[in-house]
């Protein structure tokens, strides 16, 4: 890693952090604080009031939004660069690596919030934690008994889906800096509303079933590889690798984009 690389995402890492701070305080002042006080003045106030309000506050969903929205502001990064001096494989190169770091942070920020304080105040034990969260209801048992080294899966597995939040945002971003003001918007406006209807419409191929009923079609067959799925094993003992190969294969994708867009860059007058 040169000199300018180092420096660089050093720049970005701790000027992430300083926002994913300011996001998390104002998480806990809205979720817990706030209520707390409110609380405190109508006279409903108890000593778990203030436990129980920051017990479950969502903190690795706020991540995923924090990295999503974070990697796709693009221009004004990229247009400081430029403007002095640094080229544009170094300013790449820095936030992919600024993603990686970031990424694996803010996961285990989450982990260790979930286990350590949301697991404890709803009395489950970690492979209970664990089996309740959306991956651990798949995989929380694929790597045995050893509850440590199923955490441990699950962190790596989260890591890798936050990576590929981040590069998506930054393909996303870089691309919407390539268009018109004008176009951008209706970019913006459209794309979300034409996903929602082809949901919709996949959703309601797979519901009017031509096959009987104990033959999956086409698109479960194809959900069912995607996730792993073995029907011999109980819920939690899904294999991951499957999936994690497809997320890993979508990360180069997104990240192969991202550079192309990273390319085609230019600062506007």
């Amino acid at each position: 890693m040169s000199t300018k690389v180092r420096a660089l995402t050093r720049y970005y890492l701790l000027d992430q952090l300083k926002y994913l701070g300011w996001v998390y305080a104002l998480l806990i002042a809205t979720f817990a604080l706030l209520p707390a006080l409110f609380a405190l003045i109508s006279g409903s106030f108890t000593a778990a009031t203030l436990p129980n309000n920051l017990s479950d506050l969502g903190v690795g969903v706020i991540f995923w939004f924090f990295i999503f929205i974070t990697m796709s502001l693009t221009y004004e990064n990229f247009k400081l660069c430029i403007q002095n001096g640094i080229s544009r494989r170094t300013y790449f190169k820095a936030r992919v690596i600024t993603l990686l770091l970031l990424s694996l942070i803010g996961v285990l920020i989450a982990t260790i919030y979930y286990f350590g304080v949301t697991a404890n105040f709803q009395h489950h034990s970690a492979l209970k934690a664990l089996l309740v969260q959306p991956y651990g209801g798949l995989y929380g048992r694929f790597f045995g008994s050893n509850v440590f080294i199923n955490i441990v899966g699950y962190v790596v597995f989260t890591w890798i889906f936050m990576v590929g939040t981040g590069l998506t945002g930054m393909a996303i971003g870089g691309a919407l800096s390539l268009l018109t003001t004008g176009i951008r918007r209706l970019v913006i406006v459209v794309v979300p509303i034409l996903g929602f209807f082809a949901l919709i419409l996949i959703a309601n191929i797979s519901s009017s079933r031509t096959y009987p009923n104990d033959v999956d079609t086409p698109i479960e067959k194809l959900f069912k590889f995607l996730i792993g799925y073995n029907a011999d094993g109980a819920a939690g003992s899904f294999n991951p690798t499957v999936p994690v190969i497809t997320m890993i294969i979508g990360c180069l994708v997104m990240g192969a984009i991202a550079y192309y867009v990273n390319q085609k860059l230019k600062v506007k007058n």
